[in-house]
């Protein structure tokens, strides 16, 4: 994951305001590790995904769609630009934890509904590609085999964030995992 964010293919440019990104990581609870406010550079930005470690645990999809929904998108004091799209990408290694999938389902159309594009990946061989598909915005399921090879999906995963605008203007301004 956090290969995938530094890795010299990605676009990253907070220089110029091009993205803004938050992270929120989600397991047996969801916590939001940083918001759109804190790195406006990419030294602090790189520095900042290098620092985070993984809580290990459930895969609370549910509980994590709801915190980054209320707490990132929808909090105006999250450093959320309204003129620009919101785009999460749900980076996950497993099954949601939680019995209720209508739950689940329920965020991510709650998720939809706010104006979020959700683009879902898996990583691994515990994820369910119908649930992921599921929860995205447009029906379609990234997946990778490991962590160490998220890189690969880089391209993919750049056209479907800025497929909806001109790739000078695209924002990419989400990124959660477990």
């Amino acid at each position: 994951m956090k290969r995938a964010i530094t890795d010299s293919r990605f676009p990253i440019d907070t220089e110029r305001d091009r993205f803004q990104f938050a992270v929120a990581t989600f397991s047996d609870s969801a916590t939001v590790q940083f918001d759109f406010r804190a790195h406006r550079d990419l030294q602090s930005l790189v520095a900042a995904v290098d620092g985070l470690s993984h809580a290990g645990g459930n895969t609370d999809i549910t509980t994590g769609l709801n915190t980054v929904r209320e707490s990132i998108f929808l909090d105006p004091a999250s450093g959320n630009r309204a003129y620009i799209p919101d785009i999460l990408i749900l980076i996950t290694d497993g099954l949601d934890s939680e019995r209720d999938h209508a739950a689940m389902d329920t965020q991510a159309d709650l998720t939809k509904q706010a104006g979020i594009t959700i683009l879902s990946v898996g990583v691994g061989n515990n994820v369910d590609s119908q649930q992921l598909r599921n929860i995205s915005s447009n029906d379609q399921a990234f997946m990778a085999s490991n962590f160490t090879v998220l890189g690969t999906l880089l391209d993919e995963l750049t056209a479907a964030t800025c497929a909806a605008g001109d790739f000078l203007t695209c924002q990419l301004k989400m990124i959660a995992f477990t």
